[in-house]
């Protein structure tokens, strides 16, 4: 049958506005494609994905020591937390909260820019050093978690902090030992500080705990500069202190990796004497294919808190540690510190470097004429390991060079009058447009030139 020409025009009009239908039904029923903001720019950097992690097979004998060995078996029962997770050239490293037996296993799991987590890329590891978990890379992971494997939800992943560097950042830094308690800790910072910055050390690795808003005004404001590194740990226990010791001390090691060379193993309470006008280069080069250096301490009676709140710059003299403090003991190396070389170290405990991943390690001693720690102890009674002066049988005065005490007076008062000389706001330095609402008048919290409120 011959169809009409009016007819052909009729279905060919149906067919159209069917097909239309379904192009509608298509378009609003299909997954639409990713936009372009959805999508993850990888950086050559990022573009590669290695099935294992360096010194694989050591690390996995070490572990096998497990926690008790050197008495790090303290807050085992932690809720998993991450810190902070940090790729380097060959793996990628996750610190954590936790302090978990080193056999324990626990499987890495990555996500992309997006926090995806990216199909088929999870890798299986253990904790070790301590509560550190070594993850193998995988192509254009940006975060990462963990999964202990147990039911429960791992934790939301953390960004990884780039440390893929071909030369170290920096010659030598401080992991500045953890600080708590309830002294007050801003003037120790300044002094800390500006001790090291003076023999010629730049960067600072610190970690707090629950630090007051006070004290740490001085310490964001060497993080404004650029000086100092802050890692917060942040956990379900009320209060944190020297059980967090290892804690700290395995996150400082995997923060300084890849970044800093030489990293000098130092309490806030001690600080790195050289003498004879030696340098820290000096030092470092004094001994040729050293990974650690091992140096004496003299401990300084420390017997007043410091101030709560500076005052003025005459009393923040007076209260500075190694202007109050000078009597000492003889410098031991019971309870030694060391200069370690980042690259070396795989493990430390609370004093030293306790595994290495070469096997061609050399750790000569310093002697004190060279160089030492003076460590300004407390003698409260109910401090940590209090009455260690009883072990001590003479103390004798000593002080720092007089040139060098007096530049870090000065370096100090600079710092501390900076972040803390305040004053109050004079009413004629607000803009007349604001004075001129004198309804908001006691908003301004400001005072004649007289003194007196407005």
């Amino acid at each position: 049958m011959i169809m009409s020409k009016k007819n052909r025009i009729s279905l060919t009009v149906s067919s159209l506005a069917m097909l239309m239908f379904g192009m509608h039904i298509y378009l609003t029923m299909s997954p639409k494609p990713a936009k372009s903001y959805d999508k993850c720019h990888i950086d050559d950097w990022n573009r590669i994905t290695l099935e294992d992690i360096p010194h694989s097979k050591k690390i996995r004998l070490f572990g096998k020591e497990g926690l008790t060995k050197y008495r790090m078996d303290t807050l085992l029962g932690g809720q998993l937390r991450l810190v902070n997770s940090f790729v380097y050239p060959n793996h990628i490293a996750v610190t954590t909260t936790v302090q978990h037996s080193e056999n324990d296993n626990i499987t890495c799991v990555y996500f992309d820019c997006n926090r995806k987590e990216i199909p088929d890329t999870r890798f299986k590891s253990i904790y070790y050093p301590y509560n550190i978990v070594q993850c193998a890379r995988r192509y254009g992971a940006e975060y990462i978690s963990l999964d202990l494997e147990d039911g429960k939800e791992i934790p939301e992943p953390v960004p990884m902090i780039f440390r893929i560097y071909k030369e170290p950042i920096h010659a030598i830094s401080v992991c500045v030992g953890p600080i708590y308690g309830n002294e007050s800790k801003w003037l120790g910072i300044a002094e800390y500080i500006e001790h090291y910055k003076l023999i010629g050390i730049k960067h600072f690795y610190f970690t707090v705990f629950n630090m007051n808003e006070y004290d740490r005004k001085i310490l964001n404001d060497y993080i404004r500069l650029g000086e100092v590194e802050l890692t917060e740990l942040d956990t379900e226990y009320k209060k944190e202190d020297w059980q967090m010791h290892m804690v700290q001390q395995e996150e400082c090691l995997q923060r300084a990796k890849f970044h800093s060379k030489w990293v000098i193993n130092a309490d806030f309470d001690e600080r790195l004497v050289l003498k004879n006008n030696i340098t820290i280069e000096d030092l470092l080069n004094s001994v040729k294919n050293a990974t650690d250096y091992t140096l004496s301490v003299a401990r300084v009676i420390k017997n007043e808190t410091m101030p709560e709140k500076y005052i003025n710059s005459s009393q923040t003299k007076n209260d500075m540690q190694f202007i109050k403090h000078h009597l000492t003991s003889n410098s031991s190396f019971f309870g030694s510190k060391t200069i370690f070389r980042s690259d070396t170290a795989a493990k430390i405990y609370y004093h030293r470097v306790i595994h290495h991943y070469s096997d061609q390690k050399f750790v000569p001693q310093i002697e004190p004429e060279v160089a030492y720690l003076r460590h300004y102890r407390t003698d409260n009674e109910n401090g940590i390991n209090s009455g260690w002066q009883k072990n001590h049988t003479e103390f004798v005065f000593t002080d720092l060079d007089e040139e060098f005490s007096r530049k870090l007076v000065e370096n100090v008062l600079k710092r501390v009058e900076f972040v803390y000389n305040e004053k109050l706001m004079y009413c004629d330095e607000i803009g007349r447009t604001f004075r001129r609402y004198k309804i908001y008048k006691n908003s301004f919290d400001c005072i004649d030139r007289n003194g007196n409120n407005v």
